[in-house]
């Protein structure tokens, strides 16, 4: 009985009833067919990261994850140096 979930492991989620946000850190499939997700909300408390909160996939919505910009493009190309 295998089944695919649809929060991938370093995926920004949250909990639709809560509000709870956070990455996704780990995943666990279990025999009856549960899917739950352990979800770490992102910053430190006295310097440590915080607690993982363990949550049915179900109840979670992914977020886009939030991009640098991207890769950068070709730098350009001089046929002479410039002055």
């Amino acid at each position: 009985m295998a089944t695919q979930t649809e929060i991938g492991l370093g995926d920004d989620v949250m909990d639709s009833i809560t509000g709870f946000t956070g990455v996704a850190i780990s995943i666990a499939q279990y025999i009856n067919g549960c899917v739950r997700v352990e979800v770490q909300a992102r910053g430190l408390q006295d310097g440590k990261p915080l607690d993982g909160v363990w949550l049915d996939e179900q109840r979670l919505t992914t977020a886009p994850k939030a991009t640098s910009g991207g890769p950068m493009g070709d730098p350009p190309r001089f046929s002479t140096p410039p002055k």
